[in-house]
């Protein structure tokens, strides 16, 4: 693992936080949760206090026990048909939303690393598999564990760390009595910088399992949770599941839960040639995997003139290591269209056939890797005209009353009108602005008002829904977020599909006001034979941070008098006011309104001054 791109896509995912957010869950213990029965979990981190919900992406019972500003723990019931794996959990506090939490499923029995174990075979601690003990590394040494193993056992040990955000980049061995190297595993395919090893055994032995940073470094940040048993290693399934679980599906989601009933399309080996070619009929969904480095698959069906295609892939979102290129063909292979080899995202272009005739398509890993772990999943079906949405940002911690805002960017294909974005199932709590994407552009600040009454430490799950007419069809597309989740997890691979467009609101403290506006005399003066008159405004600021210019707004101005800004500064400072009139003014005492309206953390405020004395005098 890069340590160096993982700090530096932490850095960069702090910077881009909303600012003044301050909950940080940095990780739980236990580090997995059991399915079907309470678990009492304790989120450990900063600024904690006052957590008041929690949500998970598995619809578990959620119950709270106690908090401090360091931990809050929750009780957590998890339906019995939980799959194992990895899972998530957002916390609110009374002050937001902290940062999405990895959290791990697991059926094994789960206990704690023995403090008295020095990383010598003496002090190893004995684990009775089935089991899985949580522990961290410590540094310049390696964590050890004894396990009695009996002839004919299959030992499966799987270490998890990077999939739960630790620092760790694991090493495991297997070792008999004589420290002698039965097994070694390091980022085993399928888990990123994690790993996983098998092994049987010949006779009753006592053997060692050692796990420790590749670079030999280590502290309580350095976590990991160490699984063993007789489980199969199994990181990839054939044929990969549908990843595309979102709440509100799109019409390509649609359209693809109606091909997953009836169109399924499996490899049939050998496939290796053209003439060898799996054949299929559009619509379907080709399913296969690439059994061996370099194997490179064929499929083939006939086209018909002026029939357009869109080929879309699931590899990685649905936990496959595969990155595929695919190219298109004529029979006599004439390249038609091929796959982006620029992008890390999963396949999608579309490709028109200009006469009839039959049609091949060459599969392959874009590495030449193979392994039973690089299965995939395409979709080939009409064209339609359409967009996509992604949301840069998943989580806002908002003040009670305040805003928040997210750009949202539209990929179209085909269709270049307006698109208008919503927040389905909460739109009579919020008041929207910004919310269209207009005809020809691709991007969008949405803006969310949060009402004055939504108390702090409310959790709102929500996702964003862009919503177009195209002769007389409706598009309808939820904004993705998966890319997000990416750039949180930088060390997780493979991060949860059914996190993909999931937005945490968790409503703060009210802001407090954090500018003050005065006049500098006590009253403004102004000649009756008109001119100009300049008059100053002080504003300070109640935060140091505040730095951002104030607008000013001015109010039942006598006729003909006008008032223009000459100096503005950023943030605290004087601001001076020119009134003006070209013409006499009738003289005599009168008051007008002064409003200040200043933006800080996204959040906006107005300062009014409701009767500014005002004497025009001969």
């Amino acid at each position: 693992m890069n340590r160096f791109l993982a700090t530096a896509c932490l850095a960069a995912l702090a910077l881009c936080q909303p600012t003044g957010f301050a909950q940080v869950v940095t990780h739980t213990t236990p580090s997995a949760v059991a399915p079907g029965k309470p678990t009492v979990v304790t989120f450990h981190g900063s600024n904690l206090g006052g957590a008041t919900k929690l949500w998970t992406s598995l619809g578990a019972q959620i119950e709270p026990q106690t908090n401090d500003a360091r931990q809050a723990t929750f009780r957590l019931t998890l339906p019995a048909d939980a799959p194992a794996g990895l899972a998530a959990a957002w916390l609110a506090t009374t002050n937001g939303v902290a940062n999405l939490q990895p959290l791990f499923v697991d059926d094994l029995p789960t206990i704690t690393a023995d403090k008295k174990a020095d990383g010598t075979q003496e002090t190893a601690q004995e684990l009775i598999p089935p089991v899985a003990v949580d522990s961290a590394c410590k540094a310049g040494r390696a964590e050890l564990f004894k396990v009695l193993a009996k002839a004919g056992q299959s030992l499966s040990v799987e270490v998890v760390a990077a999939r739960l955000s630790s620092k760790l980049d694991p090493q495991l061995r297997l070792l008999d009595a004589t420290g002698r190297e039965l097994a070694l595993a390091d980022d085993s395919i399928g888990l990123g910088a994690d790993c996983h090893l098998q092994h049987r055994f010949a006779a009753d032995t006592t053997c060692y399992l050692e796990v420790r940073d590749v670079a030999w470094q280590g502290s309580t940040d350095y976590r990991f949770r160490l699984r063993v048993g007789s489980f199969p290693l199994v990181t990839t399934p054939y044929p990969l599941p549908n990843a595309s679980i979102k709440a509100i599906p799109t019409n390509a989601e649609l359209m693809a839960n109606l091909l997953t009933a009836a169109t399924q399309v499996l490899e049939v080996e050998p496939n290796d040639t053209p003439a060898q070619a799996t054949p299929f009929t559009p619509p379907c969904v080709l399913n296969g995997r690439f059994a061996t480095p370099r194997d490179r698959d064929w499929f083939s069906f006939t086209a018909k003139k002026g029939q357009r295609l869109l080929i879309t892939s699931e590899t990685r979102r649905a936990g496959s290591p595969a990155e595929l290129f695919i190219r298109v063909e004529s029979a006599t292979g004439a390249l038609l269209a091929e796959s982006d080899v620029s992008s890390t995202n999963d396949v999608a272009f579309d490709v028109t056939f200009k006469q009839d005739g039959p049609v091949r398509l060459a599969v392959e890993d874009l590495l030449r890797r193979g392994g039973p772990e690089f299965a995939y999943r395409i979709r080939v079906e009409p064209f339609s005209p359409g967009f996509t949405l992604q949301a840069e940002t998943n989580r806002f911690s908002p003040p009670q009353g305040g805003v928040f805002t997210t750009k949202v960017t539209a990929k179209r294909s085909g269709y270049n009108g307006p698109i208008t974005l919503t927040l389905p199932g909460a739109a009579s709590l919020f008041q929207l602005s910004s919310n269209v994407i207009a005809q020809g552009k691709s991007e969008t600040s949405l803006r969310v008002e949060v009402p004055q009454d939504h108390p702090p430490g409310m959790l709102m799950l929500l996702s964003i829904v862009g919503t177009a007419t195209n002769e007389n069809t409706v598009l309808v597309t939820t904004a993705g977020t998966l890319p997000v989740v990416a750039r949180s997890w930088p060390t997780v691979p493979f991060p949860p599909a059914g996190l993909d467009g999931v937005l945490a609101v968790g409503v703060g403290q009210r802001l407090p006001d954090f500018f003050q506006v005065a006049l500098a005399t006590n009253v403004v003066q102004f000649p009756a034979a008109g001119g100009k008159r300049t008059f100053t405004i002080h504003v300070t600021g109640t935060d140091k941070a505040f730095n951002t210019k104030v607008e000013f707004a001015f109010e039942r101005l006598p006729k003909g008098l006008t008032a223009k800004m000459t100096k503005e500064p950023k943030g605290a400072g004087d601001y001076e006011v020119e009134l003006s009139s070209p013409n006499a003014v009738a003289p005599g005492e009168s008051d007008f309104q002064i409003i200040g309206t200043g933006t800080f953390r996204d959040q906006t405020r107005k300062v009014t001054l409701a009767k500014v004395p005002l004497h025009i005098t001969q």
